[in-house]
């Protein structure tokens, strides 16, 4: 296909390969896009410059070069020993040039040589002092990467807006409504309903506008403790991952405050190093706590966990937005299965604060289990979910029958993830250098972040190789170990036997034998470590399921919640708009949806008073590992005469004592007075999201008692902290 000379910029406009034209397009459509004058509208549209093809999409590279152009060897001065640094840096456009020749000159405080420009990067030559670098690369870098960030966001949110604009003229071509001065004089058309559907920046293009049906496009999310994955399901019923602005698949936890800017994943992930004061990571492991408990202030504002959380749902939610062209208004947001009642109600008000209708909040384990068994609902079989993040874990047994998934029993710990692993390499390296120096390397906020980078690294490392080596500095004193994978593994073995033990516990819980597991599940990154997975398969004796991605599936099980609950709430109302052939893909054999039945994961109880022991006791009102949606009524007695109001305690546990037992809020009731022994009605609800309503009946009068959950932000906080959030420039 030949494009004129005059529309030259509609395959850079469009981001449209010449292949996929001729594959997808017919002659028609091809007459079509041919006559829209492409450069009149991005004039119209206010384009700065003609370039909507991001060519520049690698990182940006700084490294040292002692041997490299006008400092070679190094050069000296009274103060410093100065050394090279070359820059490779992506540009969007030409234009851009000059905004990184000003960037890299502000930090390195010399000249900056232009040594070659081509393929879109910028290579750079300049002179730092070398006891600086580290720390000069390291905002350099943020510097370079975050104006590009900006470029490419200018840059989709035009070719969005543009394809936008395509619909539109699309819609009026069809109807005939396409005017001389719009866009270009449009030929007649044929047969609208005979066209293919095609796509513009993965936004499709209907072949009849005025017979498609709009209908809420949910996201499934993955709220991990050190990554982010978001999904969706597409006009054919599959699970896809939304890449984010950046182009990744995965999007790091982590948040950086600079004033009102707040930026949020590698960028942030990256600054951590030279700014960890400004930076938040591993916020997920403080969901639940209120705000004496847990908070970080920045710019004179303190935020809670929710809040935190809540801008890394913003940003997920507008890389969602920017990817799938449309608002993005549900969600189904994941967390550990062992997360109790504080932790799902702080994530579900994240979500809010978020600005998203939050349909579920589901277990990871349910959700792996989920993309693992769409496609296999016609084998019944038992699964076993081995889920190890970054910070969290959760082991989980399922069961696969008649298109019907159903958690049988589920156990885990919110505080043992990657993050552990990674302090074990932190901990060797800090006491090797304490012991050659005498220096404790970790007493610096700065100096622990590089640490933990570099721990990080060779945590990963060693995933692969048999040995590798750490090399760190603090004040001008260095280290350099080298650790081997055995010896590493055995001084994991503590977390691992952490991890063991939990398995040995569920598969009690669920009261079966490892002969009864047909198929083992593992998701979550840390799940990659050899040992790990040794581990796991000596335990089962079982074949780990292939093609899982242990960072992605937790997120397309999610996404695929999020269309079954919208599939659900369709045949409610009785008005169905998601397209069949979508229903098709979540349904078994005789036409029904997929069911999935969760169950709770701690017993929640009320505390009452025994009158003969003379002591407070916890009355357990939902047992553990009871499915849900459930509803528990139990009746009791009124102690003294004359009982007007009172407080019922609400807990968490598998203990009678209920200090032993996690209190999760209390109800307060009043009525009038109530004679001695009248009975009393206590009704425990839990929903679909494992959150807690009560409600309390006594000599005929009724309380229905929302718990003031002690967390960051309370229920009629969400508004006014919605309209907080919303101030901060979020990136």
């Amino acid at each position: 296909m030949e494009i004129p000379n005059n529309h030259t910029s509609l395959r850079a406009l469009f981001n449209f390969r010449e292949q996929e034209l001729k594959k997808e397009l017919s002659t028609f459509e091809r007459e079509f896009l041919r006559h829209i004058n492409v450069d009149a509208l991005a004039e119209k549209m206010g384009k700065k410059y003609a370039v909507a093809e991001i060519q520049a999409t690698g990182k940006c590279e700084v490294s040292t070069n002692e041997k490299f152009g006008f400092c070679e060897h190094g050069r000296n001065s009274d103060d410093h020993t100065f050394i090279a640094i070359t820059v490779r840096a992506p540009v969007v456009h030409d234009k851009q040039i000059p905004q990184i020749i000003e960037l890299t000159k502000a930090r390195v405080h010399s000249p900056a040589k232009i040594i070659r420009y081509s393929e879109g990067f910028i290579t750079m030559e300049a002179a730092v002092p070398k006891d600086e670098v580290k720390v000069i690369v390291q905002h350099l870098e943020a510097d370079i990467e975050k104006r590009n960030r900006v470029i490419r966001e200018e840059n989709i949110n035009f070719q969005r807006r543009a394809a936008a604009v395509i619909m539109e003229a699309w819609t009026h071509y069809f109807t005939r409504t396409v005017t001389l001065d719009t866009y270009a004089t449009a030929p007649k058309a044929t047969s609208a309903s005979s066209l293919p559907v095609t796509r513009i920046n993965g936004i499709p293009l209907p072949s009849n506008p005025q017979k498609q049906r709009h209908f809420r496009k949910p996201i499934g999310i993955d709220l991990g403790t050190t990554y982010c994955a978001i999904a969706h399901i597409d006009t054919y019923g599959r699970p896809q991952i939304i890449s984010n602005i950046e182009k990744e698949r995965i999007t790091p936890s982590v948040i950086l405050f600079e004033g009102q800017n707040v930026t949020v994943g590698t960028i942030a992930k990256q600054s951590a190093v030279a700014e960890p004061d400004k930076v938040v990571d591993f916020v997920k492991r403080e969901m639940g706590k209120s705000k004496e408990e847990f908070s970080r202030e920045f710019d004179g504002k303190i935020y809670s966990a929710e809040e935190l959380s809540a801008l890394i749902l913003r940003k997920l939610k507008k890389d969602a937005e920017a990817y799938l062209g449309e608002q993005v208004t549900d969600a189904v947001i994941t967390v550990p299965a062992y997360f109790n009642d504080a932790e799902r109600t702080a994530t579900l008000h994240a979500g809010q604060l978020a600005g998203m209708n939050i349909l579920q909040i589901i277990n990871e384990p349910t959700a792996a289990a989920l993309s693992y068994g769409l496609d296999k609902l016609n084998k019944d079989q038992t699964v076993f979910v081995f889920d190890l993040g970054g910070g969290t874990f959760d082991v989980t047994i399922m069961r696969i029958e008649d298109g019907h998934i159903k958690m049988l029993a589920s156990n885990g710990d919110h505080r043992l993830g990657g993050k552990d692993w990674d302090d074990v390499i932190v901990r060797i390296v800090a006491d090797e250098f304490e012991r050659q120096h005498g220096e404790n390397p970790l007493l610096d906020l700065h100096n622990y972040q590089d640490l933990y980078s570099r721990a990080l690294s060779a945590k990963i490392q060693l995933s692969s190789r048999t040995r590798t080596t750490i090399v760190h500095s603090f004040n001008g004193k260095s280290v350099k170990i080298d650790l081997s994978r055995e010896e590493y593994e055995e001084r994991c073995r503590p977390l691992l036997e952490r991890c063991k033990a939990t398995c040995e516990i569920v598969i009690q819980e669920a009261a079966m034998q490892w002969t009864q597991i047909d198929r083992v599940l593992l998701t979550g990154g840390m799940s990659r470590m050899p040992s790990v997975r040794e581990m796991v398969c000596s335990l089962t004796r079982r074949e780990v399921a292939p093609n899982v991605s242990p960072d992605e599936a937790v997120a397309v099980g999610a996404a695929i919640q999020a269309m079954l609950s919208m599939l659900y709430s369709e045949d409610e109302i009785g008005q169905r708009e998601i397209p069949q052939q979508v229903r098709s893909a979540f349904s078994s054999e005789n036409g029904s949806l997929i069911k999935v039945t969760n169950i709770t994961t701690h017993s929640l109880g009320v505390v009452l008073w025994d009158q003969e022991k003379n002591e407070e006791y916890v009355h357990p009102m939902i047992p553990k590992m009871t499915a849900i949606p459930s509803g528990i009524r139990n009746s009791f007695t009124s102690l003294n005469a004359g009982f007007k109001n009172g407080v019922v305690r609400v807990v968490e546990g598998e203990s009678t004592v209920p200090t032993e037992c996690t209190p999760l809020g209390s109800c307060e009731m009043d009525f009038p007075e109530i004679p001695h022994d009248a009975p009393v009605e206590i009704t425990y609800h839990y929903n679909e999201n494992q959150v807690l309503e009560v409600t309390v009946e006594a000599d005929g009068h009724t309380s229905h008692a929302t718990i003031s959950r002690n967390t960051g932000v309370a229920t009629h906080e969400i508004e006014l902290a919605t309209k907080e959030l919303e101030k901060l420039e979020l990136s």
